[in-house]
């Protein structure tokens, strides 16, 4: 019995998470383009992509209802290094016709952010984003969500109720 992994991979640990998918082709098309990279297996329902940039294991399985199962997940994101980085990636979404949401120096979280958003096509929300102030005292912008519109209604809801 082998005590050690059978996975080679650059760091000692990475980041790795499933998610369903009712398509799994448009799926692997999204993450293809997400992650700039092609899946490291596929299989008739399930693709995998483990990447050493970012450091993550995804694996992808085919659902077999209608619809992605529901979650607790807010979002997934990419911490990139630079404004250009996020600026790059905002072009190659568009390129593709899917709709991006464009943050620039956008207060979230404690930090100021230029961020873009786009949706898999499950719905599941990625944000790709590189801080640019990572000491801001302010949580976030009071008008305007921060890290998914949920978490936006539930600060817009605290802020009128006197909170925060």
């Amino acid at each position: 019995m082998n005590e050690n992994t059978d996975v080679a991979f650059k760091n000692n640990s990475r980041i790795h998470f499933g998610i369903s998918a009712t398509d799994l082709e448009k799926s692997i098309s999204f993450y293809k383009e997400l992650f700039q990279a092609e899946p490291s297996k596929i299989k008739e329902d399930y693709a995998k992509f483990e990447l050493d940039d970012p450091s993550i294991n995804l694996a992808i399985g085919l659902s077999k209802e209608s619809s992605a199962p529901a979650s607790n997940v807010s979002h997934f994101g990419i911490q990139v290094k630079s404004s250009e980085a996020v600026t790059q990636a905002k072009e190659r979404f568009e390129k593709l016709g899917m709709p991006v949401k464009v943050e620039e120096q956008r207060i979230c979280c404690y930090a100021v952010q230029d961020k873009i958003w786009v949706n898999d096509p499950d719905g599941n929300e990625w944000e790709i984003f590189v801080v640019t102030d990572y000491n801001s005292d302010l949580k976030s912008d009071k008008e305007t969500e921060c890290c998914s519109s949920e978490e936006a209604e539930k600060e817009k809801e605290a802020v009128q109720a006197g909170c925060c």
